[in-house]
């Protein structure tokens, strides 16, 4: 966990200002402004998945492509194919799956490459959910299935739940 200025530990969260933002504690501008560009890409990270969240996908999308950027001045790879996989989601989540996909795919070819298991089986489990939607469950299943391994030795529960809901709707029932 990154430190930011002013414990606020003890007090109740923020409320979210007209940009959506909880005070300084997701503000990538302060990051920046100590020089701390990996806080500044985390930040607009996590910053672009509340937008997506609460619907605004454009700003969502500004926030993410700048974190992509920031990971790729860095050289930062693993940073950046976990940013890549944001994008990929929140793409998809806009309903952008045709942009979606070819993402996916980068994060997860990145993420292999750096060793980041829970990024490569979101990536897969975003390729999956793009393949749903191009009408290619059989393709669809083998990615969710790897997906789901990955999960499961990594314990990651929330995953595998959600994974192995969407697995349950795809397969025919016994």
């Amino acid at each position: 966990m990154r430190a930011v200025p002013g414990d606020r530990s003890r007090e109740s969260p923020p409320r979210p200002d007209a940009d959506g933002r909880h005070g300084n504690l997701d503000d990538p501008d302060i990051y920046r402004e100590l020089g701390d560009r990996f806080g500044e890409a985390n930040s607009l990270t996590y910053l672009a998945d509340v937008r997506a969240a609460t619907g605004d996908g454009p700003g969502a999308l500004r926030d993410v492509d700048r974190a992509v950027e920031v990971f790729r001045d860095l050289g930062s790879r693993s940073n950046k194919a976990w940013a890549l996989g944001h994008q990929a989601a929140i793409l998809a989540h806009t309903g952008d799956h045709a942009r979606a996909l070819p993402l996916f795919r980068r994060a997860l070819s990145m993420a292999r490459e750096v060793t980041q298991p829970d990024d490569e089986a979101l990536a897969l489990g975003g390729i999956g959910e793009c393949l749903v939607l191009e009408g290619k469950a059989g393709d669809a299943v083998r990615h969710l299935d790897d997906a789901l391994e990955i999960f499961r030795r990594l314990g990651m529960r929330r995953e595998i739940e959600r994974v192995t809901r969407r697995l349950a709707g795809l397969r025919p029932s016994a």
